[in-house]
């Protein structure tokens, strides 16, 4: 998963530069950081993290889990979210309406959302805190559980919604690339941190995870 031409450049480690930049510059680091992955490096990597996330514990246990239709770029979830089904999981995909997003099962026919990717019909959209797992996708995270998003919000206004942000159901699972881990990311008052992360590198638990 490291050969020539698919290594991850440098990540930024000066905490003074990390602070100091924008959202947007962060934004546009992170972005070049997964495309320097060759698509086959990318494809295993993803199956790494996929084979991570089937041994975890807390996948294993639920029942209800909410992944997502990968983007170029995103961690790849095909395999993943055919393994979560067949192991009895009924797994739900993001639908955007508007500025709002809910979570529907993941089933065909899928259509295409105004953002660009294919989304399940909202049909049997479920709470959020009908869901064990939520697997979300992101361009950085850090050891505090911050995520950095494309910066839609979607996430974070969805996650928001939960009214005990210490709440460990559902339990919110990061899926990145070991060189999308940043030394420090912004927070902001209403971000909701991440539980875990899972990277080709294995399963971590975050502060958030213990809270």
């Amino acid at each position: 998963m490291h050969g020539t031409g698919g290594r991850c450049i440098q990540i930024l480690r000066d905490h003074g530069s990390m602070s100091m930049a924008s959202t947007s510059q962060l934004r546009r680091h992170y972005a070049q950081q997964r495309r320097t992955l060759a698509p086959a490096d990318a494809a295993a990597r993803s199956r790494a993290i996929a084979m991570h996330c089937l041994a975890a514990p807390a996948i294993q246990r639920a029942l209800q889990i909410a992944s997502y239709i990968a983007l170029p770029g995103e961690v790849q979830t095909t395999e993943l979210n055919a393994s979560l089904a067949d192991s009895g999981a009924t797994v739900h995909a993001p639908v955007v309406r508007g500025k709002r997003m809910y979570f529907a099962p993941l089933r065909d026919p899928l259509r295409r959302a105004p953002t660009g990717n294919w989304q399940p019909r909202l049909q049997h959209a479920v709470w959020l805190q009908q869901l064990d797992v939520v697997l979300l996708p992101l361009l950085a995270f850090d050891a505090a559980g911050n995520r950095l998003g494309m910066g839609g919000g979607y996430y974070d206004r969805c996650l928001a919604a939960q009214q005990n942000r210490s709440a460990r159901r559902p339990l919110r699972v990061g899926l990145a690339y070991d060189c999308q881990r940043a030394d420090t990311l912004p927070a902001q008052p209403w971000d909701v941190p991440l539980h875990a992360v899972v990277t080709e590198s294995g399963w971590m638990n975050l502060p958030a995870s213990v809270a």
